[in-house]
């Protein structure tokens, strides 16, 4: 829920103000800093790019991304589930659920051996979405990738690829929608003007 609340509130252009002019205060120094270094060189104004995929999405995008996600993790949220309360099951309804495709373990051994391939197949189907989605949703895979100490090592060694195994985003499209986004169309140039 909080994965989809953070990318429903991510703000379109229309809701940040400019900044100041002629002020740059210490939360918009650190900010014109970023801008600088993803620009390349200050007053050096680029051509604008066609930026294809990287338009800012509209409300409608956004939801729809956010059913994509979640209809794609919650599948592999169910299965632990499943097999979680299916030991507690009355034999016939561990007999159907069984025959949902869902290994259901009779063991602690088998136990171990069936949350291994769930966090196996879980992780292959997060990356996969997170690889397809990019955004907002490479961040946090990114985040999950280092946080051992709550995730499975299948979900913390795959999503470890989307630190540095990414195609890099062109610096010439990092300044048109800083310009566009952060900036509502003025150049980078004019916040140290």
């Amino acid at each position: 829920a909080m994965i989809l609340a953070l990318a429903l509130s991510q703000p379109s252009s229309s809701a940040l103000s400019s900044p100041p002019s002629g002020r740059i205060g210490p939360h918009s120094a650190r900010r014109a800093s970023a801008q600088c270094m993803a620009a390349g060189s200050v007053g050096v104004q680029p051509e604008p790019l066609p930026l294809g995929d990287e338009a800012p999405l509209t409300p409608a995008a956004r939801v729809k991304r956010a059913l994509t996600f979640w209809g794609r993790v919650v599948p592999i949220l169910g299965a632990y589930k499943v097999v979680e309360v299916a030991a507690d099951l009355p034999a016939p309804l561990r007999f159907a659920v069984g025959l949902s495709g869902v290994r259901i373990p009779e063991t602690e051994t088998e136990s171990g051996e069936v949350y291994e391939e769930l966090h196996e197949w879980g992780s292959q189907r997060l990356e996969s979405t997170i690889q397809e989605l990019k955004g907002f949703y490479v961040k946090t895979g990114q985040v999950i990738s280092t946080r051992v100490d709550l995730f499975p090592e299948q979900y913390t060694s795959r999503l470890a690829s989307l630190q540095d195994s990414l195609d890099p985003m062109p610096a010439a499209v990092v300044r048109e929608v800083i310009e566009r986004e952060l900036l509502q169309g003025e150049p980078i140039s004019s916040l140290f003007a």
